[in-house]
């Protein structure tokens, strides 16, 4: 059998062009993890955590570095209203830090917007909640 791959070149017929190709489709496949979308690695508060009610500090690490000009944070409370965080300063490029100020008991969620070098966006979102003062978990 013979197998050309690359070009209008005169066929091989050792398979090492098919060799190559393989060889290509896998390096290929292995060099997309290394450029993945960014992901949250850690968070505080961390997913489905309970914190004090009062000041909420919060602080994402990603697998990545970010653009943190488009990086964007909101805090969404129980009943559906949004605001935006303001991001703070970090020279960590690979953190998105703000503060939540201070919530009331209830449930919680920060949503993230973020576009990693690769060039993807992507987004997700950390739930918690907010214990009454005197609440333990």
């Amino acid at each position: 059998m013979k197998y050309c791959f690359f070009g209008a070149g005169a066929p091989r017929t050792d398979g090492l062009s098919l060799w190559v190709f393989v060889l290509a489709l896998l390096l290929g496949g292995y060099a997309g993890p290394l450029a993945a979308h960014a992901l949250v690695v850690a968070s505080q508060p961390r997913a489905n955590d309970e914190v004090q009610a009062g000041e909420v500090a919060v602080d994402l690490k990603f697998n990545s570095r970010l653009d943190r000009k488009r990086a964007r944070l909101r805090l969404i409370d129980a009943a559906g209203a949004a605001r935006d965080l303001t991001i703070a300063d970090d020279d960590r490029p690979d953190h998105l830090r703000a503060a939540a100020g201070t919530l009331a008991p209830g449930d919680y969620r920060v949503e993230w917007y973020v576009l990693s070098p690769d060039g993807h966006v992507t987004r997700g979102n950390v739930p918690f909640k907010v214990r009454t003062p005197h609440q333990t978990p």
